[in-house]
């Protein structure tokens, strides 16, 4: 009797390894898909805010060159005023500045912070260069929205989620 009891006891046991096993395995494929289905969305963000960028740049450019007394402009000065998300820094010759969007500036060193974030948006995102009738040229540099940031941080997080309920279950059925 006491070998069909010791039978059942290891029948169990042997279950639940599988099934702690199992359940590493299903969190480790949704914690991958996860994070590839996010990343996938947050380039394609990219793509679009660029291309966004790159309408607001035709509209300044156009703006710039029009004839405001002759032409319609109020369709570009609503495409300037719909971005509300998107950094912007627009400079001119010589470092300029012409233009700054969804950038809240300090109220000392204005100048100091502005070459910072110049230098970052660099690094982020290739700049949009417009060129003006005259021979000018303005650089439009430009950042991720907050909403892009937050989901490339959003797997992070979430995979920390998933690896706590890991260590969770598994210290749970550890001890079954």
């Amino acid at each position: 009797m006491t070998n069909f009891f010791h039978n059942i006891r290891n029948l169990v046991f042997e279950r639940w390894a599988f099934m702690r096993y199992l359940y590493i395995i299903i969190f480790g494929i949704i914690a991958f898909v996860s994070l590839y289905f996010t990343n996938k969305l947050v380039k394609a963000l990219e793509k679009e805010e660029r291309e966004k960028v790159e309408i607001w740049a035709g509209a300044v450019e156009q703006l710039i060159t029009a004839d405001t007394e002759k032409d319609d402009v109020s369709f570009l000065v609503d495409i300037l005023s719909k971005n509300e998300s998107i950094p912007i820094i627009m400079l001119g010759k010589d470092n300029q500045l012409y233009d700054c969007r969804n950038i809240t500036l300090p109220e000392q060193n204005k100048e100091a912070f502005i070459a910072k974030k110049v230098e970052d948006f660099k690094l982020r995102n290739t700049p949009i260069q417009i060129h003006l009738s005259d021979g000018e040229t303005q650089t439009i540099y430009y950042d991720n929205s907050i909403y892009v940031n937050m989901l490339e941080y959003y797997p992070i997080a979430q995979l920390l989620i998933i690896i706590v309920y890991l260590i969770t279950a598994y210290c749970a059925f550890r001890y079954i």
